[in-house]
C-alpha cells in the first residue's frame, strides 16, 4: 500500500493541475495568488499554480485588451457610418442645389444652369432633367446657360446629349443666353444642330413658348 501513495499522490496533483488549466482556456479559472500561498511555501504545486494563476491572468488582460479593440472598432466603423450617410445627404442636397428645375408654366420646365458643367455634374443633371420630363409630361425644357462657367468641347457634347435625350421624350429643348464661347463649342463638335433651338436670353425663350404654345404639332425650331 505504501508503495502506490505516491503515485496516487502525483495523480492527484496532475488531476489537480489539469483541472485548473481546464478552467484557465474556458474562462472560469477562481485561482488567486492568496490562495495558493495558503498551501504553504513547502507545497510542491506552488510553484506550478502560481504559474498557472499568471497565465490566467495574462490570457484575462489579452482578452479585456481584444474586447476594448473591438468597442473601439465598433465605434470607428459608426463613425464612419455615420460620416458616410452625412457625405451622401450633403451630395444629395449639391445636387438638388445645383440643378434647380423649375416650372416655368404648364408643361415647361426651366433649368438654369450655373458653374462649370464637369463629369459628376452631368450625371446628375441628365437623369433628373429626364425624370421631370416623364413625371410632368413637359412638353419644352428651357436650358438658362447664361451663368455656364468654362466651356469645351465636353460641355457642348452634355448639352447636345441632353438635349437628345429630351427629344426621345417628346420635349423640346431651348438654349437660353448661349454666348460665343458655347456657339463656338458647340460648333466645334460637329453634331447636327438643325433642331437645336437657341436664343439670346430667358425672356426670350419664355416669348418663344407663349408664342409656339403647346397645343400644336409643329416644332419650335419650325417656327423660328
Amino acid at each position: 500500500m505504501q508503495s502506490e501513495r505516491p503515485s496516487s499522490i502525483t495523480e492527484e496533483w496532475t488531476q489537480t493541475v489539469v483541472g485548473h488549466l481546464t478552467d484557465v482556456f474556458t474562462g472560469r479559472c477562481t485561482l488567486t495568488m492568496e490562495g495558493i500561498r495558503e498551501l504553504g511555501p513547502d507545497s510542491p504545486l506552488l510553484e506550478v499554480l502560481a504559474g498557472i494563476c499568471i497565465l490566467n491572468e495574462e490570457l484575462l488582460n489579452r482578452e479585456q485588451q481584444r474586447a476594448e479593440a473591438v468597442k473601439e472598432l465598433e465605434s470607428a466603423v459608426g463613425q464612419l457610418r455615420s460620416q458616410n450617410q452625412e457625405l451622401l445627404r450633403s451630395r444629395a442636397l449639391t445636387a438638388e442645389l445645383s440643378t434647380p428645375l423649375m416650372r416655368a408654366g404648364n408643361g415647361v420646365l426651366m433649368l438654369p444652369l450655373i458653374g462649370e458643367l464637369d463629369e459628376d455634374r452631368s450625371a446628375i443633371i441628365v437623369p433628373r432633367v429626364l425624370d421631370e420630363i416623364k413625371n410632368e409630361r413637359a412638353r419644352v425644357v428651357i436650358l438658362d446657360v447664361t451663368g455656364v462657367g468654362s466651356v469645351d468641347a465636353r460641355t457642348a457634347q452634355f448639352l447636345t446629349r441632353l438635349v437628345r435625350a429630351s427629344g426621345l421624350l417628346g420635349a423640346q429643348t431651348i438654349l437660353a443666353g448661349v454666348r460665343p464661347a458655347v456657339a463656338k463649342a458647340l460648333i466645334s463638335i460637329d453634331v447636327d444642330l438643325s433642331k437645336l433651338v437657341s436664343v439670346r436670353d430667358l425672356a426670350d425663350a419664355l416669348r418663344l413658348v407663349g408664342m409656339k404654345g403647346l397645343g400644336s404639332s409643329e416644332s419650335i425650331a419650325d417656327s423660328q
